[in-house]
């Protein structure tokens, strides 16, 4: 019989590692994940995607965080066709299955259909009746399932049969979970109804420190200037990076004056650039590219008035919350989690989506509640912090890991800011 350390933690996540030079090198927000798991179980065990290559700048090696000695890596195949993913099953299973062995508590990142190995994780846990928690940030078959209304032909008929295949794996796998954390009101929406014991989660990166002062905001408030908007995130078509400049485009035509910047990088980089010239915006608009130091965009977030986005999928993008924190209201499109981020205030404006023109009237309302909307949104971003959202996060995983759970846990007990 096979025993495990009285407190070890498994975490299976879909996050991309490098190896290189005999080290493991991991974004920085996943490094600071790590750091605040350590703080919170005596080891873990980090088992992820890796890629033999040398990383890329932004990347951190992740011997380098504290308490890094009692933190073990277990190196995953990066499998995300169907072939490949077959093929690097069976090995995969026989790790996974002797992780799980090891560990005491089990935490999976779930996202996918093809290299899904949270997913995997978790069939094999409950098929040896072992307690886990499943995690998910967005709602995958429907992300597969919008982008396939973006092909056509035989590309867009698998998608589409991919998108309802990875809609019932999803379910399966999370009504075998003990505990399901779920990022985010679009999340939670989506996959509670499939949960046991679901849970209202968020997963952020800061600090009290990173939090707004209401000095700073009525600092902000004092200059009557040039609208500053801003946006930070990929340059993507998920991202509504068309209808954004559309609402910019519209904005103008009704006269508002502004300076706009979306900081990021992404795949639709170049076609948005040549759309700003296109529409003769480029005095108005920029991308300057991503800022791979956080706390300087953080920065740079603290010193615009309003957050415009238009995201078209459903998921839980940190960059909302992230703006809250930085007292930035949120003018953009409307989802459960979005909604939810500013209903005990109303830090910001929300409208259907697909709607270009009417968020570009809410920048215009904006303008004529300007104090009262930025107020309430610094209210909303207050409590945000990475501390106790990872301590939530920990207790609750050791609760799916017990024997004898209550049988019903009240969804209000979640954690909600």
């Amino acid at each position: 019989m096979v025993t495990y350390a009285s407190d070890r933690l498994l975490l299976v996540l879909p996050v991309q590692a490098f190896h290189f030079n005999g080290r493991i090198f991991l974004d920085q927000q996943a490094c600071h994940g790590l750091g605040l798991w350590l703080e919170n179980f005596e080891q873990i065990i980090l088992a992820c995607p890796t890629h033999d290559c040398k990383p890329p700048p932004d990347r951190s090696p992740i011997d380098g965080v504290k308490g890094a000695d009692r933190l073990s890596f277990v190196r995953l195949p990066v499998a995300y066709e169907a072939f490949h993913f077959f093929a690097r099953l069976p090995g995969v299973f026989m790790t996974l299955r002797k992780q799980i062995s090891l560990s005491s508590h089990l935490h999976f990142a779930i996202g996918g259909l093809w290299g899904d190995w949270g997913a995997v994780a978790a069939l094999i846990a409950a098929r040896n009746e072992r307690g886990f928690v499943v995690w998910t940030d967005r709602v995958e078959s429907a992300v597969i399932s919008w982008r396939a209304d973006t092909k056509s032909g035989v590309r867009r008929i698998y998608s589409k049969l991919l998108a309802i295949a990875t809609s019932y794996y999803e379910r399966y796998v999370i009504s075998r979970c003990a505990v399901g954390l779920f990022h985010g009101m679009d999340c939670f929406s989506a996959y509670a109804k499939f949960c046991k014991r679901p849970f209202l989660v968020h997963d952020i990166h800061l600090d009290k420190s990173d939090q707004i002062s209401e000095e700073e905001v009525r600092e902000r408030l004092s200059h009557r200037r040039t609208l500053q908007i801003v946006y930070a995130g990929r340059v993507h078509g998920e991202k509504g990076i068309l209808d954004w400049i559309q609402v910019l485009h519209a904005a103008r035509t009704n006269g508002l004056d502004y300076r706009a910047v979306w900081y990021g990088d992404g795949p639709q980089l170049a076609a948005a650039r040549e759309r700003v010239l296109e529409l003769q915006l480029d005095s108005h608009i920029q991308f300057p590219g991503a800022i791979n130091d956080h706390q300087a965009l953080m920065s740079k977030l603290k010193l615009c008035d309003v957050f415009l986005f238009c995201h078209l999928t459903p998921e839980s993008p940190r960059c909302l919350i992230e703006a809250l924190v930085c007292g930035l209201p949120l003018i953009g499109y409307d989802s459960p989690y979005q909604r939810d981020l500013i209903q005990r205030h109303g830090g910001g404006i929300l409208t259907p989506i697909g709607s270009p023109t009417l968020v570009a009237r809410s920048l215009s309302e904006f303008l004529e509640k300007r104090e009262e909307i930025t107020l309430a949104a610094r209210k909303d971003g207050m409590g945000f912090t990475a501390q106790e959202v990872f301590k939530h996060r920990s207790e609750l995983t050791r609760l799916a890991s017990k024997r004898n759970i209550p049988a019903f846990i009240d969804p209000a007990e979640s954690e909600s800011s």
